[in-house]
């Protein structure tokens, strides 16, 4: 498992994705009509401050592991 001791992030349940919008801060943007109007960025919705990094190590791939299996026959 992960012979080339490659890192990267490979379970996105622990990557942060939060979006803001004027659903949880009302000062900041606008609110709009998504069956009238298209979002902007920056005026309707913008990502949150950590959007796209890992909250903690599982969500990386696991580091250099061996797996050997033994077995016994009678």
């Amino acid at each position: 498992m992960n012979v080339f001791d490659q890192s990267k992030v490979v379970n996105p349940f622990f990557v942060d994705q939060q979006v803001l919008t004027a659903a949880n801060n009302a000062t900041r943007f606008q609110r709009f009509n998504p069956f009238t109007e298209t979002p902007v960025e920056g005026t309707h919705w913008a990502f949150g401050p950590n959007f796209g990094k890992a909250n903690n190590r599982f969500a990386y791939q696991a580091p250099r592991t061996f797996r050997f299996a033994l077995g016994l026959r009678f």
